[in-house]
């Protein structure tokens, strides 16, 4: 499955359009290599079933949504798209993200209990920060991107959330 993300800055400027087999890889290479990486606050990744079709779709919503880093596929003159965004189907392929998420808040997201969460962190299924805590148990805190690393390696997560071949 084909992925294409989007960048932005905490005032929710577009930074960066790109697409990838794995947005968190690429994420990484950013951090490497793009001047631009600490200033991303917010990352939305869509997913495509076909090359062909996210190619199209980065293409356009560079040349639509103006973003401040690329400058592939960059127009002065735009045209309209004569396909129509199906607002529902982009909805539900679209995954936002916050900095961190407590045990609760990850497990509201992923539609399981609190328990579930604490054993996918106990058996480093997902990954999580021990944070000290007044009470004997442990704080966890979990990344966004701790996050969209478990989901994007779960097994027929797409199947399960009905997100898969839509």
């Amino acid at each position: 499955m084909q992925c294409l993300y989007r960048h932005f800055d905490k005032d929710g400027q577009l930074l960066y359009v790109g697409i990838s087999l794995s947005a968190i890889q690429r994420l990484a290479q950013h951090r490497e290599a793009s001047s631009w990486f600490n200033e991303i606050t917010k990352v939305t990744i869509e997913h495509y079933e076909t090359r062909e079709e996210v190619v199209r779709v980065e293409r356009e919503t560079i040349q639509r949504e103006n973003p401040k880093y690329n400058i592939k596929h960059r127009r002065v003159n735009l045209k309209p798209s004569n396909q129509q965004i199906d607002e529902a189907r982009l909805t539900r392929v679209v995954t936002e993200y916050q900095p961190m998420y407590t045990p609760d808040e990850a497990a509201n997201l992923l539609k399981v209990s609190v328990e579930t969460v604490r054993l996918y962190i106990r058996l480093d299924k997902l990954g999580a920060k021990s944070m000290p805590a007044r009470k004997a148990s442990k704080r966890y805190l979990i990344s966004g991107w701790q996050l969209i690393d478990f989901i994007e390696n779960l097994p027929n997560y797409g199947d399960r959330y009905g997100t898969a071949n839509e």
